[in-house]
């Protein structure tokens, strides 16, 4: 049986992205973005209901191209997949992150 691991975001930068170099000299893209939707109620305005994302981009021409692009505030276009993940902090508490891993973005806003 297959199985399918797939997630496109349409959203806001929240911040610049911040570019890491990583141990082995990989450059590495993450960036906050935003999603939202509305919920229609029963009198009034529909209720905007805002998600944040973290967003890794681990393609090293990506990264190298959208550090001259994306700014806090770009409509952008990200596809790619979910991950979850855990560890230990400093106090020995288990934390849950979840991120999505893009394969490619696009600047809507270009």
């Amino acid at each position: 049986m297959k199985s399918l691991n797939k997630v496109q975001l349409i959203g806001w930068l929240g911040k610049d992205p911040t570019i890491i170099t990583t141990k082995n000299g990989s450059l590495m893209a993450v960036m906050r973005m935003a999603t939202d939707i509305f919920i229609p109620q029963k009198e009034g305005p529909p209720q905007k209901l805002t998600t944040w994302h973290t967003v890794k981009i681990w393609r090293q021409k990506q990264v190298e191209r959208l550090k001259d692009y994306l700014i806090k505030g770009s409509h952008v276009l990200v596809d790619g997949r979910v991950e979850y993940r855990t560890y230990d902090d400093k106090a020995g508490h288990k934390r849950y992150v979840t991120e999505i891993i893009a394969d490619y973005y696009v600047d809507l806003d270009r």
